[in-house]
């Protein structure tokens, strides 16, 4: 293994403002390909009382529950000459820097680098293989992960225009995906009109130009147009009567934020028609026909919640988000697939030392799961 480096990070505003002189100038530019748009978000019923009576632990700091809509990102490309991209992650570094925007979400050690001598050392297998032409990278952190596959990695696609489009010879996409990442690649069409090349996390490929289209969602502001192009991905199926209307996306297998009670309100709400549903081992088209075909989700926060994207009205949406732990992402989800939205608010368990307040165990009181339920079934929801 090579390892090269350290090198240290640098912003992409610091690079597009580089002055003359500065190795960084000319490095990198920006390619608008839309507008930021501004987007409601769905009223909280039960989940507004339950967070006002708990201090906030948004992520990041600038998103909470009390926001009532949100500006999303603007769509772009940036468009790098003369790097280095590493790793299944899309690292792209050159002249003695990384891009740290290139980086986010992107795992060390798994995804071919460390952090050693204060900056960023690279974990390569051979010396850079030198690619000419203009490639676009669909390479992105935690590429394993459902929802970061659908979003930062092939939902980037969203951004591309087709003039920016048409000047690329080729792909650039993760060795190893899952096989429901590998159906969304094949469903997207690109390798029938552009060499598709497999990139695993130690490899580091010379590019002459690298288009990278920007992350559509960026965690908490994305872009209609990225709800638009997931959902129009995964072709419509015929009715599956083995279905079920109301849905519990199971978590019961979950290492990260197990839920203590899980198992105990899974039986609770089978007794209004609620089934769960383990999405493991489905297929892309089959999670997507779930969702297209639920008019109810109740789940814990998790990456099974990507699939809001496929979701129609009027499906309503209670997600079980823990107390420490206050994400926000998939209720903007909701909000761009037009879904109603409501959440229950569970507790950390005491007593725990974990590195990450992502990783606590947690419990919801089954009294406040009946309350969202019963307001959410209440409710009056136009199709």
């Amino acid at each position: 293994m090579i390892g090269h480096g350290p090198f240290p990070r640098r912003a992409l505003d610091d690079i597009f403002a580089a002055p003359a002189g500065d190795p960084a100038r000319g490095m990198a530019s920006g390619i608008a390909t839309g507008e930021a748009v501004e987007v409601a978000l769905p009223p909280l019923r039960l989940g507004a009382r339950l967070l006002s009576q708990l201090p906030p632990h948004p992520m990041p700091g600038n998103v909470a529950w009390t926001d009532t809509s949100f500006r999303s990102v603007t769509p772009w490309v940036c468009a790098f000459t003369d790097v280095h991209v590493h790793g299944d992650g899309g690292i792209v570094a050159g002249r003695g820097f990384v891009v740290g925007d290139t980086m986010v979400h992107v795992v060390a050690e798994r995804q071919g680098w460390i952090e050693h001598g204060g900056g960023v050392v690279l974990l390569a297998e051979a010396q850079p293989e030198a690619v000419a032409g203009t490639w676009l990278s669909l390479l992105s952190g935690s590429h394993w992960n459902h929802f970061h596959w659908l979003t930062d990695g092939i939902g980037r696609l969203a951004a591309m225009d087709a003039a920016t489009m048409a000047q690329c010879d080729g792909i650039l996409v993760p060795d190893n995906l899952t096989p429901a990442a590998e159906e969304a690649l094949a469903l997207s069409g690109v390798g029938r009109w552009r060499e598709v090349r497999r990139v695993g996390p130690h490899d580091t490929l010379a590019v002459e130009r690298l288009m990278v289209p920007w992350r559509l969602a960026d965690g908490f502001w994305p872009h209609p147009a990225l709800q638009g192009f997931l959902d129009g991905l995964v072709p419509e199926m015929p009715y599956n009567p083995d279905f079920p209307a109301r849905i519990w996306i199971d978590r019961r297998g979950a290492e990260r934020r197990p839920l203590a009670n899980e198992a105990e309100l899974i039986g609770f709400l089978e007794g209004a028609g609620v089934v769960p549903v383990q999405l493991e081992g489905m297929s892309l088209v089959e999670q997507a026909g779930l969702f297209r075909q639920a008019e109810l989700v109740v789940a814990p926060h998790g990456a099974g919640l990507a699939n809001l994207v496929f979701g129609r009205a009027p499906c309503a949406v209670i997600e079980l988000v823990m107390d420490r732990y206050q994400h926000w992402g998939f209720r903007r989800l909701a909000a761009l697939a037009g879904l109603d939205y409501d959440c229950v608010v569970g507790q950390a368990l005491p007593g725990q030392t974990a590195g990450w307040e992502h990783d606590l165990r947690w419990a919801v009181a089954p009294a406040h799961l009946h309350a969202a339920l019963a307001a959410v079934l209440a409710a009056p929801r136009a199709g």
